[in-house]
This record gives C-alpha cells, structure tokens and sequence, in this order.
C-alpha cells in the first residue's frame, strides 16, 4: 500500500494508496500539481485564446 513519487527538488515522498480497488488494476499514482501548474491547459481547454490567457497574466488575475 506504500509507494514513492518524485518531490520537486527533494528525495521522494512515501505515501499511501488507497486501500480499496474495485477493478483490481494497478492505479498509477503521482504527484499533486505545483499552484498555477496546470492553469493554462485548463483555460485552453474551456474555450480561451491564448491572447485572452496571455491578458489575464499580465493583468496578475493568473499566475
């Protein structure tokens, strides 16, 4: 039930998995995303232009 994922600039975390899986296959496991990682991919796939992103960041409404 342990396992290891890779820590941004450190030695690797031990955690837990959870203990029930219904589908009996093995679930692949990783590390939660650092703030504003994922924030662009996210607005890109709801309908944002890249301009519209590139306004909000200059603006400071994103990082």
């Amino acid at each position: 039930m342990l396992f290891e994922v890779e820590a941004m600039g450190g030695a690797p975390i031990k955690l837990a998995r959870g203990p029930v899986q219904f589908d009996h296959a093995r679930g692949e496991t990783t590390r939660a995303p650092q703030t504003s990682e994922q924030t662009e991919l996210v607005l890109m796939e709801a309908g944002s232009e890249w301009d519209n992103i590139e306004a909000l960041k200059a603006s400071g409404a994103i990082a």
